[in-house]
């Protein structure tokens, strides 16, 4: 889940808050929500999270990416030919559920696999978060195979070089838990092109894709991941985690809280933009002439990379499985918002209790896109079941985006989970200290 700019997400809810007011059936049917309060749960909040070590990343045998190395380079591709250098790449796709209530349209869901020609320690599977998809983690894969490990990457619906489900690039999806089945059938594709005897697999999702990846590991089907770690993950949209948003801000969070738990939504204004822009192009030319605090991150050499990998354009020679021929995709809708909220409520309640394999939950204590409280519900509920443990872990000067901030956060966080991945993978034994 991505927050461009202070300035767009006002503009966002701006238009959720006008909906509001608007007099039309949208305000009847938030009336009738205001009215329902009583029958919505409220969020439970427990689980300590203890902070993160601060020498871990000194202290730690993994080695990173520097952030200066980012400075003089461009194209997403440039980063990964560094990877090939270390892995062979293998570039697909799957056909996912079709698109559309009556007639179904066809959906690619790109994917990539870059098989670590030394792979030591085990495969990882990425889910990554709202926006993003495989141009903005090269960084990272490159990081995960320098360290010896496999990493497996698809594109969610609707963004990266997966297919669009509009013809223009909003933020949208129909159903949340197409995301879900799709991460089960990419899943399902890396079984298979695992080699018998194979190390461990583990599964790394961000924001959004954290969400997705709790719906999954909840779901009761057998899973293949020995472990699993969440960074700043969309247990629940945090609207008005900006206390400038003022009350437009609390109407958006209003109707999350309450309105996820009721199946609450306004079929004719999906499409409705209500945060971001709807135009990538408007929002990719405010975010770079952006110089101040962006909400994401404090590298600025990333953020830059951000919107550069965010342009990024599919390679001609792998056109045949590329759904979109660019990775851009604007401000969220309407509809994916209302599926966010009830989507992420489930992630945390019901799937939470589900889940069999340890979890490593990365807290940004700066963090103003993703609701902590719902981090940290998620981590009690999935403790409280005792199927796995949820480890929490606070990382209190970082954003949102934990992966691509300043080297002094992604560092010691990057080793807090090859370290929880390692530690799994032993089956408990020799596992390095974390967290205070």
């Amino acid at each position: 889940m991505l927050k461009a700019l202070p300035s767009l997400r006002i503009a966002g809810l701006d238009a959720l808050h006008r909906i509001y007011r608007s007099g039309t059936l949208a305000r009847h049917l938030l009336g009738r929500l205001a009215m329902s309060l009583l029958l919505a749960p409220t969020l439970a909040v427990a689980a300590d999270f203890g902070e993160l070590v601060d020498d871990l990343a000194t202290a730690s045998p993994y080695t990173f990416v520097d952030d200066g190395v980012l400075s003089d380079i461009v194209k997403w591709d440039d980063i990964q030919q560094k990877s090939l250098a270390i892995a062979d790449l293998t570039v697909g796709h799957l056909d996912g559920v079709g698109h559309g209530w009556v007639f179904k349209t066809p959906i690619k869901i790109h994917f990539r696999i870059y098989r670590n020609r030394q792979e030591t320690r085990g495969g990882i599977v990425i889910s990554s978060g709202r926006t993003e998809g495989v141009p903005l983690y090269q960084e990272l894969i490159y990081d995960l195979l320098k360290n010896g490990y496999s990493v497996y990457i698809h594109d969610h619906r609707g963004q990266g070089f997966s297919s669009r489900l509009r013809d223009d690039n909003i933020g949208y999806v129909d159903d949340f838990g197409n995301y879900v089945t799709d991460l089960t059938a990419f899943v399902s594709k890396v079984q298979q092109q695992r080699p018998s005897g194979s190390k461990p697999l583990f599964l790394l999702a961000h924001s959004m894709g954290g969400a997705i990846a709790a719906l999954y590991l909840g779901s009761g089907q057998p899973t293949p991941f020995a472990a699993a770690a969440f960074v700043t993950p969309m247990m629940e949209p945090w609207a008005n985690g900006d206390p400038s948003l003022g009350r437009k801000g609390d109407v958006a969070q209003y109707v999350c809280d309450k309105g996820a738990s009721l199946g609450f939504e306004v079929p004719f204004l999906s499409p409705t933009i209500v945060d971001g822009q709807a135009d990538f192009d408007a929002m990719e030319k405010a975010g770079r002439a952006n110089t101040g605090l962006n909400g994401l991150t404090q590298s600025s050499s990333r953020y830059r990379h951000n919107w550069d990998a965010r342009a990024g354009r599919c390679e001609p020679m792998q056109s045949e499985h590329c759904g979109s021929p660019t990775a851009k995709v604007s401000g969220s809708s309407l509809r994916w918002f209302l599926q966010a909220c009830k989507a992420s409520l489930s992630a945390r309640t019901q799937e939470a209790k589900e889940i069999g394999v340890p979890v490593l939950l990365l807290q940004g204590g700066k963090d103003q896109i993703v609701n902590p409280q719902a981090q940290k519900a998620f981590c009690q509920n999935m403790n409280a079941a005792g199927k796995a443990k949820c480890t929490g872990v606070l990382l209190p000067t970082s954003q949102h985006a934990t992966l691509i901030e300043q080297d002094g956060i992604r560092k010691p966080a990057l080793a807090a989970i090859l370290s929880h991945f390692e530690c799994a993978a032993s089956g408990g034994g020799g596992c390095r200290q974390i967290v205070k």
